[in-house]
């Protein structure tokens, strides 16, 4: 299923009953919305998040689908994130059929004012966990024998930098390529 939240809507008819998804950065505003989805499509979700309060409110927000949802707190910079959480949705239930990778940070500073910190948490988050935790859903799909899509998120950054996001821009870059 594409999962394009401009257009998508809880009234469309994609029917994802019985299909399981992953979703990091699920306390976020993408990541929210896409377990939002989902959630109305009814799928079964597995929700990450480093906070677990947040990941708590989102998961009650989804009224009804909470029911069929579970959290995990767990930070995306954790290269083993992926493989733990596509375990975790085999253990809890009993299959998985794709993930999307929701998390990022964006620091709005200009190329003279960003701090190597903020450059590296960027690309940590945004590139290193993105690769990892598809990577480690991945291998749990293919080592179960499960057909199915993992979404990454990038940005439009990612195809010409925007003033004051150039660490944004480079790691979005990186992920669609």
């Amino acid at each position: 299923m594409h999962c394009d939240v401009k257009t998508m809507s809880t009234t469309d008819t994609h029917d994802l009953r019985d299909k399981v998804y992953v979703i990091s950065g699920a306390a976020g505003g993408l990541g929210s919305t896409v377990a939002g989805l989902l959630a109305a499509a009814g799928a079964r979700l597995l929700l990450t998040d480093r906070d677990p309060a947040a990941l708590e409110r989102i998961r009650a927000g989804l009224g009804p689908a909470a029911e069929r949802t579970a959290v995990r707190a767990g930070d995306i910079t954790d290269a083993a994130l992926g493989r733990r959480l596509g375990a975790t949705a085999l253990e809890t239930f009993g299959r998985l059929d794709g993930g999307v990778s929701a998390a990022g940070v964006i620091f709005f500073a200009s190329v003279l004012e960003l701090e190597e910190k903020e450059w590296d948490t960027t690309m940590a988050v945004n590139l290193r966990g993105t690769f990892f935790f598809v990577q480690g859903l991945a291998r749990t799909m293919v080592d179960a024998g499960a057909p199915g899509s993992i979404v990454t998120i990038s940005a439009t950054s990612a195809n010409g930098p925007r003033p004051n996001n150039a660490d944004y821009a480079a790691s979005k870059h990186a992920v669609e390529h």
